[in-house]
C-alpha cells in the first residue's frame, strides 16, 4: 500500500511539473538606456524580443534556436546577410518581404515597419506566427498572451 501511494505522489508531481512547465512561458520586461522591450522564449525553444525603434516602429527580434534573456545582442561583429521571409497568422494573409539574417546566431531581425506590427497584432490576438525562411525552413511561433510586462511595453512603445 505504501508502495502505491508512492508511485501516486510521484505521478502527480510529475503532472504538476509539468503542467507548471508549459505555462512558464510569459514576456519579460527589460530596460537599457534609451531601449525598452520585453522578451520571451517559447516551448519550441526559440526565444522573441520585441523592442521601440525610431526607425521601425516596433522591432521583432527572432531567435530561431533561443536566447537568454542575458545575451540579447547580436554582436556587430557577425555576418549580415537578408532572407526571404514569408509570415502569417491566423488572422493574416501571408505576405514575403526581407529579413536581416545573422547565420551565425540564427537570428531574423525586421527590417520594415509592418513586420514588427505583425508580431505584436500575433500576441495581441493569441495567434500562432508560421513563418517561412527561405534556404532555412519553417518555423511556427507559439507566443504567451498579453501580461503585464506586454502591456506595460505597449504604453511606452505605442
Amino acid at each position: 500500500m505504501k508502495r502505491l501511494n508512492s508511485i501516486a505522489k510521484i505521478s502527480t508531481l510529475a503532472i504538476a511539473t509539468s503542467l507548471a512547465a508549459s505555462q512558464a512561458v510569459a514576456w519579460e520586461m527589460g530596460a537599457e538606456p534609451d531601449k525598452n522591450y520585453v522578451y520571451t522564449k517559447t516551448d519550441d525553444g526559440a526565444s522573441i524580443t520585441l523592442m521601440c525603434s525610431d526607425t521601425v516602429g516596433i522591432r521583432a527580434t527572432v531567435y530561431l534556436d533561443g536566447n537568454e534573456m542575458d545575451n540579447l545582442a547580436v554582436g556587430t561583429e557577425r555576418r549580415l546577410a537578408t532572407r526571404q521571409v514569408t509570415i502569417d497568422t491566423e488572422a493574416t494573409e501571408p505576405r514575403r518581404d526581407r529579413w536581416v539574417w545573422v547565420r551565425s546566431a540564427r537570428t531574423l531581425i525586421s527590417t520594415k515597419p509592418w513586420q514588427g506590427r505583425r508580431v505584436y497584432n500575433a500576441v495581441i490576438t493569441g495567434s500562432p506566427i508560421n513563418m517561412t525562411v527561405r534556404r532555412v525552413g519553417d518555423f511556427t511561433l507559439n507566443l504567451p498572451p498579453v501580461d503585464d510586462n506586454f502591456k506595460s511595453f505597449s504604453k511606452t512603445c505605442l
